[in-house]
């Protein structure tokens, strides 16, 4: 278990594959730039007593799997989150992000296809 961030950076955080599995004090994923999460075989599951992805300027996923949960918001980005495709499981309050396919659920209320949080 990490006692600050699970996955931090200075600057960006590009995924482009992998299965991850991440506990932390503070947020599971925290970049002070941008994080890109664009990858058909990206399966993340976080479990953070802060937020679950944290970007201090853009949150864009695009085919991947989140679990999120913990005790701050499930995704949160500064600038805007965009989720183009995938799997979002996600807890807590998200703000300002826009869904353009995949299927989400956040507090137990599922969504599909076009909106916003």
């Amino acid at each position: 278990m990490s006692y600050k961030h699970g996955i931090s950076s200075s600057d960006d955080i590009v995924i482009e594959n992998g299965v991850m599995n991440i506990t932390a004090v503070k947020d599971g994923l925290h970049a002070n730039d941008y994080i890109t999460l664009d990858g058909k075989n990206i399966n993340i599951t976080v479990n953070a007593q802060g937020d679950g992805i944290e970007s201090e300027g853009y949150l864009t996923v695009d085919k991947a799997t989140l679990n999120l949960s913990g005790g701050g918001k499930g995704l949160n980005a500064a600038d805007y989150i965009t989720l183009t495709s995938g799997t979002f499981d996600s807890y807590g309050y998200t703000e300002g992000g826009t869904i353009s396919g995949g299927t989400s659920a956040t507090l137990g209320q599922s969504s599909s296809g076009g909106g916003r949080w």
